[in-house]
């Protein structure tokens, strides 16, 4: 189109170089007879010029073309990138849904992992039990079973239903240190003794005699640790507070399912001996829930030492056994407490070098 222009403003051009160059020629012959008017030679030097004029415009339009083109190019690539980063950031949102997607999935699986550990150490500890019960029955009808077997004829001769067989002497069973005592009498001596507790094999205890309103009774050790072992006592799983850790002749915790096993049997004292402040702490009627109460403790009653007697009772709130809560978090360590996060048993007031004892509350100590 501009092509078009250009072509009609040369010819323009053109016809108004010819009228000037024509006017001109008849001016000057009309001036000078003698000289003759040359348009012929006028045009043919206009043409020239019109034709160089031509081709430069043509020239300068194919170039407008080509430059008009090459634009047209740029503009369509132009819209080809935007389309592009349209649909790469549309990739992008949607990659990041994606992700975020995985990852709830991911911590969804990670909490629901967790809670099948804790479910199967809770079985695990159930199934131990049971195995143990089954055993020590098991044990019981081998007994019975050697027991009929006596019976039975002898060398081609019926066993004499009036013999009477010797009277076997079995070993002495203690169910706590209180109970080793009372059976010892003069012979006991604190120290460690196995003691035979229903539904659980026998198991090590550490003895120690403490006096109290005038009643020297054997006290059982349920929890001993040392300035040095506080990690290794009081930062344990659930799994292992559970079943027990350490030995009677170190330290040690016997275990919530054992603790449970010993409180339940008849009232307990508690002692806590703090070996760093050199405080001691007596608890009345202690006993613990099984594990699902989460081993709570059941309103103990806070009877402080004095020298001479004990002081005026306390009643407690309920405190539960954990590991891992927000509670056990925030003060370091593996406990009982309550719904404010306050520890049991004084807790708060102790240092890790402590000593726990129970005994019946019913002791004839001598």
């Amino acid at each position: 189109m501009q092509r078009e222009m250009y072509k009609q403003l040369a010819a323009c051009l053109l016809y108004l170089i010819l009228e000037l160059q024509r006017n001109v020629g008849i001016v000057a012959a009309a001036q000078d007879e003698d000289v003759p008017a040359q348009p012929l030679t006028i045009y043919v030097d206009a043409g020239e010029e019109v034709e160089t004029l031509l081709k430069s415009m043509n020239l300068y339009a194919s170039k407008q073309d080509d430059f008009e083109k090459m634009l047209l190019r740029v503009q369509t690539l132009m819209e080809s990138m935007d389309e592009r980063l349209v649909k790469l950031e549309s990739d992008y949102e949607i990659t990041a849904d994606s992700k975020q997607k995985e990852q709830s999935s991911i911590t969804a699986l990670e909490s629901r992992l967790t809670d099948i550990e804790n479910t199967l150490d809770s079985t695990k500890g159930r199934e131990m039990r049971s195995i143990q019960l089954l055993m020590e029955k098991l044990n019981e009808m081998e007994k019975m079973l050697k027991f009929s077997q006596s019976a039975r004829i002898v060398e081609g001769k019926q066993f004499d239903v009036h013999y009477a067989p010797p009277r076997i002497n079995m070993p002495t069973t203690y169910t706590d240190c209180a109970d080793v005592k009372m059976k010892l009498g003069d012979r006991y001596k604190d120290g460690v003794y196995e003691i035979n507790v229903a539904h659980f094999p026998p198991w090590e205890v550490r003895c120690v005699t403490k006096c109290l309103a005038g009643s020297c009774c054997a006290w059982t050790v349920i929890m001993h640790g040392s300035a040095a072992s506080a990690e290794r006592v009081f930062q344990r799983d659930w799994n292992e507070y559970q079943n027990g850790f350490g030995n009677a002749h170190g330290d040690l915790f016997i275990g919530l399912d054992r603790l449970h096993a010993l409180t339940n049997r008849s009232p307990q004292l508690m002692l806590i001996t703090d070996y760093v402040f050199g405080k001691e702490y007596i608890f009345e009627d202690f006993r613990i829930a099984n594990a699902i109460f989460s081993y709570a403790v059941t309103i103990p009653m806070d009877l402080e030492k004095i020298p001479g007697g004990l002081n005026d009772l306390i009643l407690s709130t309920t405190w539960k056994f954990s590991t891992n809560s927000k509670c056990a978090m925030l003060h370091g360590r593996s406990w009982w407490y309550n719904d404010q996060c306050v520890g049991g048993f004084r807790r708060d007031t102790l240092s890790d070098n402590i000593c726990m004892m129970i005994r019946p509350e019913q002791c004839n100590g001598n």
